[in-house]
């Protein structure tokens, strides 16, 4: 394997602190900004996408809150349109002209909040297992979760009804449900999902999330875009694996709502394709953006 260039590293001041910024060389071809999920999770979560730099220079960076960037201890600072700001920033800073933006799980809620801001020079967007509504996304989770063995699923409902001492049994009870639609073909866990896990801050996710895996309880348990995906008219690429969290159901619904939307589903992937599916999935984002770049004036 050829190995990549050397990356640029930068730390940018935005709304709250500084986030840390890393850039991959590529050919000179129109940037792709990387945004990750979580909340609280690093961009290190995304680490194949790195492989893309043979196309173009690609942009990561660490949301204020965790990875290499500041932590500051403000809980007013962990709001989406903040997290918009942000990414208005970095991309001001380090790619003001035309640019491609993806965004990995909570990653497009802040990608399609930018989008619906109407920023110039974006050429498409990748949305890969987006939330776009949280109650579609607590309807597909709590019905993925009945195939769980019945007693499971007892553990997960008496445990959320604030029935006490099923701590223990809820989180083997939780993990058996991520083993089968988040990290499906990922046993043993790849060491840097490992350490992207143990670094992460669990106070942006229990804010922003809540503290039930299965739905948003957070400050996002609102965050419905479905009414106003018809505003972005930039081409969009809606991905996700056919075991995921967010369903193909989903992103075909999604899809619908979006005047330019295509889809991909990986078939042997749940929440994690660009580990689980390595190849295929980094082939399909490459040829999207190439497709894109090329109908482009």
């Amino acid at each position: 394997m050829t190995p990549l260039p050397a990356s640029t590293e930068t730390f940018i001041p935005v709304p709250g602190g500084r986030v840390y910024c890393r850039t991959i060389p590529g050919p000179d071809a129109t940037p792709l900004i990387v945004v990750h999920g979580g909340p609280g999770i690093s961009h290190r979560q995304l680490e194949p996408l790195e492989a893309l730099s043979a196309d173009r220079p690609i942009i990561f960076y660490d949301q204020l809150g965790c990875g290499k960037s500041d932590r500051p201890d403000d809980p007013h600072l962990w709001r989406i349109d903040r997290f918009v700001d942000e990414l208005t920033q970095v991309r001001n800073s380090l790619a003001p002209g035309p640019v491609h933006v993806l965004g990995y799980s909570f990653g497009c809620m802040v990608v399609v909040d930018y989008a619906l801001r109407k920023p110039a020079g974006v050429r498409s967007l990748i949305l890969q297992s987006p939330y776009l509504s949280a109650q579609r996304c607590k309807e597909d989770q709590y019905r993925l979760r009945e195939s769980l063995p019945d007693k499971l699923q007892a553990i997960l409902n008496r445990h959320e009804q604030g029935e006490p001492g099923l701590a223990t049994d809820y989180k083997a009870a939780v993990l058996e449900y991520r083993m089968r639609h988040m990290l499906r073909n990922l046993i043993p866990w790849p060491p840097i999902i490992s350490e992207v896990m143990r670094e992460r801050n669990v106070e942006i996710n229990r804010i922003m999330w809540g503290h039930i895996p299965f739905r948003i309880s957070g400050n996002l348990e609102n965050y419905e875009r479905n009414s106003r995906l018809g505003e972005i008219e930039t081409p969009t690429l809606l991905t996700c694996g056919r075991y995921d969290t967010s369903t193909p159901e989903a992103i075909n619904w999604y899809a619908s709502l979006f005047p330019q939307a295509e889809t991909a589903v990986f078939e042997n992937s749940s929440h994690w394709a660009h580990f689980e599916e390595e190849q295929s999935y980094l082939s399909t984002v490459g040829e999207y953006l190439r497709k894109v770049d090329a109908s482009s004036p």
